[in-house]
């Protein structure tokens, strides 16, 4: 079964686009926390990221890039793999980093640790051999990084066996 297509979008907030270019060239990954802060709510853990509980293994991720007031840039299309240790029970395909080279890698470069789980957290990555990103660039509305392309309800992880 096909999986369905996203958007991601990176920004200068996080790091700069060489090293954006560079971790999806050589690792294979792309960051993503899961949670917005550390603190839990009122049920029990923290606010997720908007959408990342939505994105399957196998499905299509089109990573763009942002600078300022500069048009967001595609940086390539991906299939989403699947990560040897998923990140929360929540999160199927959004994996914590266990490899010592990627941690220092990502560390290095500046990517922060998730605010709850005081890992690295992120998408494991392959090449879409058949890509089809949007024509455009999809609208990131607000702070959110990640659009559903298909305008389908956001799915629910079910935790990986």
């Amino acid at each position: 079964m096909a999986g369905h297509k996203w958007a991601y979008r990176c920004t200068v907030a996080g790091v700069p686009l060489a090293q954006t270019r560079d971790m999806l060239a050589e690792h294979s990954f792309c960051w993503r926390s899961v949670f917005t802060k550390a603190q839990a709510t009122t049920t029990g853990s923290p606010p997720f990221i908007p959408h990342v509980r939505g994105i399957h293994v196998d499905d299509s991720l089109h990573i763009y890039f942002a600078a300022n007031s500069a048009p967001d840039v595609l940086l390539g299309s991906f299939l989403v793999k699947r990560p040897a240790v998923v990140a929360t029970a929540d999160t199927a395909a959004l994996g914590r980093v266990l490899e010592p080279e990627l941690e220092t890698a990502l560390f290095e470069i500046g990517y922060p640790h998730d605010p709850h789980l005081k890992v690295f957290t992120g998408f494991y990555l392959k090449p879409d051999l058949y890509p089809m990103p949007p024509a455009t660039p999809p609208a990131f509305k607000g702070r959110n990084a990640i659009v559903n392309l298909e305008g389908a309800k956001n799915r629910t992880s079910e935790p990986v066996a």
